[in-house]
């Protein structure tokens, strides 16, 4: 202080105002001590939000931030900016305005321009145009009457305000109507919510919500893809767009009826009697006549036998049916056919596998002298996915209670078309998307893969507050750009190329999501940065493209590889980012008591570096992945860098 007042010791009155000391040597006023607060974890600053808005809108007399939280008990909080604009100024009496056009343009218009100055976390989310501001008595602007009204508010009155909603259509039309409850059906949203022309991604949406769209369209007679959501977000133009197309060919159905199904047939056979003399029948643990088909393995599940086995362990602290248990799991075991599966080898096979030519799904029932039970089941990762983990309890569950189950979806339907999606329009898709790109590693190829043979997995993770996307802009978006920019600091690279996990549902079964077994896929993102692009440029790239891709993602590297790039034979990704948001570790009674679970698994390391979120409520766990020896290759990169990176983008 000696700098301001060289004179002489004396009182200091500490104001609370936060001022930036600029080069010039002046100040320049940011806003009170008393107006931070937190919001998903992140702290504000409001009077730096009051200031960046008063730079995006030349037409606001005043504007107060806050952040509050709407009526209802899923409420989560919002930013909020209270806008007195130069053309309502006018002493009006009355404190909230209803929301215009052209408020709504000038509110969407600062919206973009906030995104490019500060971080996702500190651009409002409502705009609500004020008569006048509320003041105390003292003169200050009364905060707490804005909060306390705002709050108050019905929700639907609430959401009026949002800057990229308008009042709630209502459908016209009788598919617009279909559409709408259905969407209603598959989300919390309520009927007055879901205006034809909101974008279900603005309310929320993401891909899984897409994926029961779909399914419960179909069902009622309407034929739509996740592609087609993804294209076309809205209750109207998803209508206009079903209407206009071109009729499509029916679909293989997805039902269990498969009859005279021949061993073999994919592969050309036409009985039973010349595939079995095709392959090696000596150590299988079963009789050739029981076979009741044959079928490629694909690239994931060849992946995962290699990696090994998973253990689930359902502990059961209250007394239980063993017997019925039991009982139980042979329906579960003899309901879907993926757990009767044996994967042998063929003649062009030279990776080795733990349990090749081996029943891998094993049932054990451990009865403790304490009236505690553990139920173990042995399967591989080849044989399921997330989403099969809770159609597997379900079923389970309903097998223990004695409940009459729908036919099974048979996991052949869904290789029959996967097998058919390498179409000469997917290979041109590839193609075009990949031309003159390769694929990006973080350390040596050959160097990695080496190295993860001889290590060991090693898990990295942390978990930060949930981050709040731009609207109509998907978690799973943001992951994969924030990657890329991981992967342009750490390699000098401004094109970049690497994997992402998809459902591998959407474009290959109707009612894909009560299928168990491996549908999951990795297909190419890439990256080309233009140098004029905002971070929002960006989220829109990469979210755009995953619409585009949709369509193709049943097709497999090592044949996008051979068909779509000169890459060399045999490339293998260099990273994959998985975000999985769906809880696979949600708990679920049996029985009349809710068993605790835990999985172990014999995992041997993956060459690539894996990247997986997991939403927790408001927050977000990150984890890397990757052989110890490649994470030592990385040591200058921490999951910090990932963490910040994913902040900044939003």
């Amino acid at each position: 202080m000696k700098d301001f007042r060289p004179a002489g010791k004396g009182r200091v009155y500490k104001s609370g105002d936060l001022v930036q000391y600029n080069p010039d040597d002046t100040f320049r006023f940011i806003g009170r001590k008393d107006t931070q607060v937190k919001l998903r974890g992140q702290r504000i600053e409001l009077g730096e939000v009051e200031f960046r808005l008063r730079q995006c809108l030349p037409a606001v007399h005043n504007v107060v931030a806050e952040v509050i939280t709407p009526s209802g008990s899923n409420a989560n909080a919002v930013l909020v900016a209270f806008v007195h604009l130069a053309m309502t100024s006018d002493g009006s009496k009355t404190l909230f305005l209803a929301p215009t056009e052209e408020l709504r343009a000038i509110s969407l218009a600062a919206q973009t321009e906030l995104r490019g100055m500060v971080p996702g976390y500190m651009v409002p989310g409502l705009f609500i145009p004020l008569g006048h501001i509320p003041r105390t008595t003292s003169g200050k602007i009364d905060r707490r009457q804005l909060r306390d009204r705002a709050s108050s508010l019905p929700r639907t009155e609430f959401d009026l305000f949002m800057a990229t909603r308008g009042p709630t259509e209502k459908p016209f039309a009788e598919l617009e109507k279909r559409l709408q409850a259905i969407l209603v059906s598959v989300t919390d949203l309520s009927i007055d919510e879901m205006g034809v022309k909101n974008n279900i991604f603005h309310l929320g949406a993401d891909s899984i919500t897409a994926m029961k769209m779909v399914t419960a369209a179909r069902k009622r007679g309407i034929s739509i893809s996740v592609a087609d959501i993804f294209s076309h977000p809205t209750i109207h133009d998803l209508a206009e767009f079903h209407n206009t197309r071109i009729p499509q060919h029916r679909a293989v159905s997805s039902g269990s009826n498969v009859s005279s199904v021949v061993p073999g047939s994919v592969f050309g056979f036409t009985n039973q009697g010349s595939f079995i003399q095709s392959i090696d029948c000596a150590d299988l643990p079963f009789n050739t006549q029981d076979i009741y088909d044959a079928l490629p393995a694909s690239q994931g599940q060849e992946d995962q036998l290699i990696r090994g086995t998973f253990y689930f362990m359902l502990d059961f602290d209250r007394p239980i049916d063993c017997d019925r248990l039991e009982k139980a799991c042979g329906g579960l075991v003899q309901r879907h056919t993926i757990f009767r599966t044996v994967f042998i080898p063929t003649k062009k096979d030279s990776r080795e596998a733990p349990m090749l030519g081996a029943l891998i799904t094993r049932v054990t029932l451990v009865q403790g002298s304490d009236d505690r039970t553990t139920l173990i089941l042995r399967i591989s990762h080849a044989q399921y996915d997330g989403m099969s983990i809770s159609i597997m309890w379900r079923d389970l569950v309903d097998l223990y209670e004695g409940r009459q189950l729908p036919d099974p979806i048979e996991y052949s339907t869904h290789v029959q078309k996967w097998l058919a999606a390498g179409t000469s329009q997917a290979y041109e898709f590839w193609w075009a998307l990949l031309d003159a790109s390769s694929m990006t590693y973080i350390t040596d190829k050959h160097l990695a893969e080496k190295d993860a043979s001889l290590s060991s997995l090693v898990y990295i993770e942390s978990t930060i507050a949930l981050p709040d996307p731009p609207h109509g802009i998907t978690m799973a978006t943001l992951i994969k750009a924030a990657w890329s920019l991981v992967l342009t600091e750490l390699t000098g690279d401004r094109d970049v190329v690497f994997g992402q996990t998809t459902s591998g549902r959407s474009s290959t079964n109707s009612d894909a999501e009560n299928l168990v077994g491996l549908c999951i896929n990795a297909i190419p993102v890439r990256v080309q940065y233009n140098p004029d692009w905002t971070l929002l440029d960006l989220l829109r790239h990469v979210q755009n493209q995953h619409g585009e891709s949709l369509p193709f993602e049943s097709v497999e590297l090592r044949d996008i590889v051979s068909r779509s790039t000169p890459w060399p034979q045999g490339t293998r990704f260099g990273s994959i980012v998985t975000h999985q948001n769906i809880d696979v570790d949600k708990p679920f009674s049996l029985g009349g008591t809710q068993p605790s679970m835990r999985v172990f698994h014999q995992h041997k390391p993956p060459s690539h570096v894996s990247i997986s979120t997991y939403p927790r409520g408001h927050e977000l766990l990150i984890e890397l992945g990757a052989s110890n020896q490649v994470l030592m290759l990385l040591q200058s990169t921490t999951p910090a860098d990932i963490y910040s990176l994913i902040l900044f983008s939003t």
